[in-house]
């Protein structure tokens, strides 16, 4: 009985993940300090981007619906140009 060799996308994997472990179990000294306000900071940036994003959305909802309408009706127009045609027709 043969054995199915791992890929080495696996075994590259799996080693990965031990040393990501072992680089997060290691205890030194650490001297870090982390701001406090830094979540702020970044929140600051994020919530103004994501109320863009969000309005655009709701602001645009016909165009997008339009588009997406038309290219879904191009597509079923090519896929019935490529269809096999039946016999009895």
């Amino acid at each position: 009985m043969r054995y199915a060799r791992r890929p080495s996308s696996i075994v590259t994997g799996a080693t990965a993940i031990i040393l990501v472990l072992l680089v997060l179990a290691w205890r030194g000294e650490c001297w870090a300090y982390i701001d406090p306000n830094a979540g702020g900071f970044l929140s600051q940036i994020v919530v103004p981007l994501a109320s863009i994003f969000l309005s655009f959305l709701f602001y645009c909802r016909k165009e997008i619906r339009r588009f997406a309408k038309s290219a879904r009706d191009r597509r079923k127009k090519i896929d019935s140009r490529n269809a096999p045609r039946e016999a009895g027709k």
